[in-house]
């Protein structure tokens, strides 16, 4: 059964009203279709930390595509745990720990009641952050000041690259009050990193808080957490070795940025 749309709504081409669940199938494909609409391209090299993690641990044809997709982003509208990522950064920054803060956010949450599909979808996935965040393995900052970032210090360059860090903690040391570290969440579910990916990810993290700061980080205090994995990854030892390969990738970045 075909459909169009007329002045009065859809009908079927009978003249007919289509089913409810049809009408909604053919309106979300619409939204769907208009929601993929791409920005204006960046005319600028730019990626995020997490895709620059991503590009140095994945295949040649991917790497294409996580450029175009740098470059010219699409108006996507996707799922974020925003919810989640506030109470996780004030759980971190708190003194001493307290679970029942998350606990807390996700009693709020399953209250809720959601007044459309998104938050159908939303509402859960920051519920699914929360439990695993909890199964995390401690993260012990007792001798640190955990601090919520400015956010003009949000970005470094890297071989002609803007990489975009925006760290949700920065840690300093409570003695000397200097910056030592930094804390960046992974809220994304659908695209796990590697443990490679995440040793590049660790590796960029320490040198935005040697750069933006004029620190001498430690490198098990520049600490990346995968929430959904469950895992946590801290600056490997090798350090100018992978600096070398991300300026690399960055300059292959910058080059095919136009053409790729």
């Amino acid at each position: 059964m075909g459909s169009v749309r007329c002045s009065g709504g859809w009908k079927t081409r009978d003249g007919a009203h289509p089913p409810l669940h049809t009408l909604r199938s053919q309106t979300m494909g619409e939204a769907a279709r208009a929601a993929h609409q791409h920005r204006q391209p960046r005319l600028h090299p730019r990626i995020s930390i997490s895709k620059l993690g991503e590009y140095m641990s994945t295949s040649a044809s991917r790497r294409r595509r996580i450029i175009r997709d740098q470059r010219e982003p699409a108006e996507v509208k996707t799922l974020h745990c925003i919810t989640a990522r506030t109470a996780l950064t004030s759980y971190l920054a708190s003194s001493p720990q307290d679970p029942q803060r998350l606990l807390r956010t996700i009693e709020a949450l399953r209250r809720q009641t959601p007044q459309t599909l998104w938050k159908q979808r939303e509402i859960p996935l920051n519920i699914t952050a929360l439990q695993r965040a909890l199964k995390l393995p401690p993260l012990n900052l007792e001798d640190l000041a955990p601090e919520r970032p400015p956010d003009g210090r949000a970005a470094i360059a890297i071989g002609g690259v803007r990489v975009v860090v925006r760290p949700d903690l920065i840690l300093r040391d409570r003695e000397s009050g200097h910056v030592v570290g930094a804390v960046k969440l992974y809220l994304v579910k659908s695209v796990p990193l590697t443990d490679e990916a995440a040793d590049f990810v660790t590796t960029v993290l320490r040198q935005f808080v040697e750069l933006a700061y004029q620190a001498q980080p430690h490198r098990q205090r520049c600490i990346f957490v995968d929430v959904f994995a469950m895992k946590m990854h801290t600056a490997p030892a090798a350090y100018k070795r992978r600096m070398k390969d991300l300026e690399a990738a960055c300059e292959e970045i910058a080059a095919r940025w136009l053409s790729a």
